[in-house]
């Protein structure tokens, strides 16, 4: 009969170690169940001599090397729904962790599930584990796990986390795609421009120079041109002018670090014009489907709007919402606290109130942000069929802008030719 040596955790958090003879694995798992234990690793002895000389089975590999900085939302999300998958099939968590752990190609989520896994050996709650990492789990993801884990239904806490991430990351890839073509665009136009006046206009500089014509008084068009290639050819002014681009980049992110300057940014976002209402939709849908979540979780109303408040993503929008949850804690409403942020659209405001009124505002809110993901697929359907021939018009307008510069003056010089014919 083979001989296993375990390492298994009890409910204490208290690591045991141990050697048993069963007839195969699962007849092992089956006692250490029976014991109250969840195994962490089993190792199988052929006989006693390898029973001595076998090291101790260790716990969780916690001594990754890796430049980690951080988990990614979707590395996030897939991790989440496995923990909500496994969980939901009756597997116990340090099982799952330790699996997670051992099975993961990237060093990141290694080395975060083998601390988590080193943390519940050693007593703590899953919350407690996940708290030591705030820079990946955020304070929603925590207060979650926290009520999976005083209600007992843990798995469908986090089964309703993995569907959250989910949304989210399906608008963020919305979000993207409505900006990537613009800015590939822009990127393109941009480097056209430079190929254009940098080698393509010095090539007729000689030409216009030396055609006798008043070029600044007669082709100002041209003249514009010949300055940008004169800028462009010069190395210490190009070098000055990516100095000025870095230094104003550089710039920015201090600005948008410092807590003042990313109000302004966020607040200015939710005001531009022609795109207000794709980012009203955006913070709309973000904004139904977290506090439909909580709600649904059994989180209470005032907690729920904070933690809503701490996640949205705009820091203009968690402030007005912050003052929100403490209008509600003072007795306000939900539906007229909603309308004096002055965010969110009319129609989530009347489906609150609708909801509030029948006592079903978790699934009206749940319906809300169906509503609203369909408006921002809408929107960013709109904004692509607006650029693209926007985008367009900007090309040919630089293309035009370079032949009529180019092709003006040689008219002149050819019409002054057949003059002096």
């Amino acid at each position: 009969m083979p001989l296993f040596r375990y390492t298994a955790v009890g409910s204490d958090g208290k690591q045991n170690n141990g050697t048993y003879k069963a007839v195969d694995r699962e007849r092992l798992l089956k006692h250490l169940k029976e014991q109250g234990l969840t195994p962490v690793s089993i190792t199988e002895l052929s006989d006693d001599k390898e029973l001595d000389q076998a090291p101790p089975s260790r716990p969780l590999d916690t001594s990754v090397v890796s430049f980690s900085f951080g988990i990614s939302r979707k590395e996030l999300m897939v991790f989440t729904r496995q923990l909500a998958t496994t969980l939901n099939a009756g597997l116990p968590l340090m099982r799952i962790i330790h699996v997670v752990c051992n099975e993961s190609k990237n060093p990141r989520i290694k080395k975060v599930m083998g601390t988590i896994g080193t943390s519940l050996q050693k007593g703590k709650s899953f919350s407690q584990a996940l708290e030591e990492h705030p820079g990946i789990f955020d304070s929603m993801y925590i207060n979650m796990v926290k009520v999976g884990e005083r209600s007992g239904d843990l798995p469908s806490c986090i089964m309703r986390l993995a569907e959250l991430l989910e949304k989210e990351i399906a608008l963020r890839r919305k979000v993207k795609s409505a900006l990537a073509y613009p800015s590939f665009i822009l990127i393109f136009t941009t480097i056209m421009t430079y190929a254009l006046v940098a080698f393509m206009m010095p090539l007729f500089t000689p030409v216009f120079r030396d055609s006798g014509l008043n070029i600044e008084r007669d082709y100002p068009l041209t003249h514009y041109l010949l300055k940008a290639s004169d800028f462009a050819t010069s190395g210490p002014k190009m070098g000055l002018l990516l100095t000025a681009l870095v230094c104003l980049f550089g710039g920015m992110k201090l600005v948008l670090n410092h807590p003042q300057g990313r109000l302004a940014w966020d607040l200015f976002k939710i005001h531009i014009p022609f795109v207000r209402t794709f980012f009203l939709n955006v913070v709309a849908a973000r904004f139904a489907r977290s506090f439909s979540l909580l709600l649904k979780s059994g989180v209470p109303l005032v907690d729920a709007m904070k933690l809503v408040a701490r996640a949205a993503g705009n820091e203009a929008v968690a402030q007005r919402l912050s003052r929100g949850a403490r209008e509600i804690g003072e007795g306000e409403g939900i539906t007229k606290t909603l309308k004096g942020s002055q965010v969110f659209p009319d129609m989530l405001i009347q489906m609150s109130a609708m909801g509030e009124e029948a006592g079903s505002l978790p699934d009206m809110m749940e319906r809300v942000a169906d509503y609203y993901d369909e408006e921002v697929d809408s929107s960013v359907d709109a904004l692509t069929a607006l650029l693209e021939p926007s985008m367009m018009i900007l090309i040919g307008g630089v293309v035009c802008v370079f032949v009529m510069g180019v092709l003006l003056p040689i008219l002149g010089v050819s019409s002054s030719v057949q003059e002096q014919m």
